[in-house]
């Protein structure tokens, strides 16, 4: 016998991107009808979930937590806690994905508190590297613009202090460049990426040959 709100719903067509409260957390519908061979029905995304998913692009399963939905824009957040290394799916990133790439879509079948404790240790990890590097990076811009540079390069010669600053500084540049790539650049870098690279190498070769020359001066 069908209730009162199985007449209601009958009456009413499901759309991707329309919400509801699920257990008390806010859920989207990232598609009114999927069908993986074994029976069909509605996908939802349920945030602070931990789900498996394919996309349009990545065939295979990964793994991650949804953080937020957003009818609006009609994207889902999920922070990876188990895909590839680099890329826009890398682990420990934050994905923001529209709901059409989205393929397969449903609950982690061994997801728990330790999972969710899995990844705020890898979250953590990542803001203590990049805490690290801002702080590594910061220290070598203090050393480039002390005022006893010129100190410095009676110390260690001319030549080589200016070749030295060379280095320090284009590595600095390839530094943030990476960084505002968000590390997704190691295979296939940019042409921006893969030209200051280039002239990282030539300042590291220009330092190595001052300091040959250096040495043979003093010998």
């Amino acid at each position: 016998m069908r209730t009162v709100n199985d007449i209601i719903n009958a009456d009413i067509e499901l759309k991707s991107g329309e919400t509801r409260i699920e257990e008390g957390q806010l859920a989207m519908c990232i598609t009114p009808f999927a069908s993986y061979g074994g029976g069909g029905g509605a996908l939802w995304a349920v945030e602070n979930q931990c789900v498996q998913f394919t996309t349009e692009a990545h065939p295979t399963y990964l793994e991650g937590i949804c953080r937020k939905v957003d009818p609006r824009s009609r994207t889902v957040a999920i922070e990876i806690t188990r895909g590839p290394t680099w890329g826009s799916l890398a682990m420990g990133g934050t994905a923001i994905l529209p709901i059409s790439v989205i393929r397969r879509y449903h609950p982690a079948p061994q997801a728990g508190e330790s999972l969710i404790f899995e990844s705020q240790a890898m979250r953590s990890q990542i803001l203590a590297d990049h805490a690290f590097n801002k702080i590594s990076q910061r220290e070598i811009r203090d050393a480039l613009a002390t005022q006893h540079s010129q100190v410095l390069a009676s110390l260690i010669g001319a030549p080589v202090h200016s070749a030295l600053q060379e280095v320090c500084s284009n590595y600095l540049k390839l530094c943030e460049q990476v960084n505002a790539a968000n590390g997704a650049c190691a295979r296939m870098p940019s042409t921006a990426i893969t030209r200051q690279r280039r002239a990282l190498r030539t300042a590291l070769t220009t330092l190595a040959l001052q300091v040959q020359a250096a040495a043979a001066a003093t010998a």
